[in-house]
């Protein structure tokens, strides 16, 4: 039987860990590894964690990864995890106060089974419900584009980390081509099944997805609340657009010989910069952002070229 591994980073997570164990424990899928690393709570949470290791549950096992007294932050604290749950045939990450439903990681498994192999870098992408702290469901996720494009995630990360689940054969892409430039630890994967591999979605929510009130998030803010931040975020902080530009440059660098045409040539435009990809960048006729306002925001920053 092939192991699915959850990756599982935890910091003063109490209020809902048990909630999100349970949930998970509850999986249909026969086979589970949990890998968990604390970054320094000062609540119950690491208690909890040790508590459910100690679980006698068939298919059930959770390893706990000592910190070392270091405070990773995100992205890091999920790679480090990454990095020790090399056994795995599937993975999946994990946020410390959502619910999944029980067959989330079966279904998904079997679609990535289902239409791909194993030698190919996969990466399934399913539904979630948006709810509020209570669990009480707010809205279903859209449903996605039925042919997503490496031109749809570099400048959106979209693609969040809780619905995301991935073979060995990506998994290995990612330590063999790991970059020095990472923003998020979801956002790596989906570019490299994109541009190298296969990325496939359902839209068929498989998780709860709660956001807590005092959660400082893209879904919480109104909208001139996220526009405001949204401006600072681009025009007041250079060090991101620095990031996003080293991130497409070091992408086409490390899978410049295996993508397609038609995204070599969008990269070009993006990373090489020029007089002609100057207007190629204003004018470029696919979309970028998922929505209107932060469309034009982008171009705003192509006209004034700071990216």
């Amino acid at each position: 039987m092939k192991k699915a591994v959850i990756i599982l980073p935890t910091y003063n997570g109490e209020k809902y860990l048990r909630e999100l164990l349970d949930s998970l424990f509850n999986q249909t899928y026969p086979l589970i590894e949990i890998y968990t690393r604390d970054d320094g709570s000062s609540d119950d949470t690491v208690k909890i964690i040790k508590e459910y290791s100690k679980k006698k549950v068939k298919g059930r096992k959770i390893t706990i990864i000592p910190n070392k007294g270091k405070n990773l932050g995100c992205p890091d604290c999920f790679i480090e995890l990454l990095k020790k749950a090399e056994g795995g045939d599937y993975y999946c990450f994990c946020d410390q106060d959502d619910v999944w439903l029980p067959e989330k990681i079966e279904k998904a498994i079997e679609k990535i089974e289902s239409e791909s192999s194993e030698d190919i870098p996969t990466l399934h992408y399913g539904g979630y419900y948006f709810c509020d702290e209570n669990l009480k469901i707010l809205y279903k996720s859209h449903d996605y584009l039925k042919n997503v494009k490496l031109r749809n995630i570099i400048y959106e990360g979209w693609t969040f980390g809780f619905n995301i689940i991935f073979n060995k054969a990506l998994y290995e892409t990612i330590f063999d081509n790991m970059p020095k430039h990472i923003y998020y630890h979801d956002t790596w994967p989906t570019e490299v099944a994109l541009g190298v591999g296969k990325f496939l979605t359902s839209n068929e929510p498989s998780v709860k997805y709660r956001r807590q009130e005092n959660a400082v998030t893209y879904h919480n803010r109104k909208w001139f609340t996220h526009l405001t931040w949204r401006i600072k975020m681009w025009f007041g902080n250079n060090d991101n657009l620095i990031t996003l530009k080293n991130i497409l440059i070091e992408y086409k660098q490390i899978f410049g010989d295996r993508l397609s045409e038609e995204d070599k040539k969008m990269l070009d435009i993006f990373t090489i910069d020029n007089f002609a990809n100057y207007f190629k960048k204003i004018f470029y006729p696919h979309r970028l952002r998922t929505k209107l306002i932060e469309e034009i925001a982008l171009r705003s920053i192509f006209i004034i070229g700071k990216l």
